[in-house]
């Protein structure tokens, strides 16, 4: 099964390739395992790897939502409580800040990346705290 799969996952490659797009990678998750494969190059100029990470911004919005909302079913958080409280206890008081306010962009809470020193920490090292 794999075998067929990692040479449908090089086509899908090489027709996005052929189609316009610098780079691509797919990654296929099943009971068999994971398979990934990656084809052209990333924003400096590099082989694109399997591994490669990117910064993906707003892609995450949906998804974040999704599982935001997932949790609100389960019953784990509630939209309108304060998220200070699933929050590591030394994050400074954010104020009146919910779930809600959050998926809304509503919270008030500052756009962070705004300030060039930040942003060029977090490039450097997106790891650190």
């Amino acid at each position: 099964m794999s075998g067929t799969l990692d040479a449908r996952l090089e086509e899908a490659l090489a027709q996005l390739l052929a189609a316009g797009a610098p780079g691509a990678l797919a990654v296929a998750v099943g009971p068999w395992g994971r398979l990934s494969a990656a084809a052209g190059l990333d924003s400096s100029g590099r082989p694109l790897q399997a591994t490669s990470q990117f910064e993906v911004a707003s892609a995450t919005k949906t998804f974040v939502a999704a599982l935001v909302l997932a949790l609100v079913e389960d019953g784990v958080l509630g939209l309108d409580e304060d998220v200070a409280a699933h929050l590591p206890a030394q994050v400074e008081s954010l104020g009146s800040v919910t779930a809600r306010s959050l998926l809304n962009h509503t919270s008030g809470l500052p756009d962070f990346f705004e300030d060039a020193a930040i942003a060029d920490a977090w490039r450097k090292d997106p790891s650190q705290e």
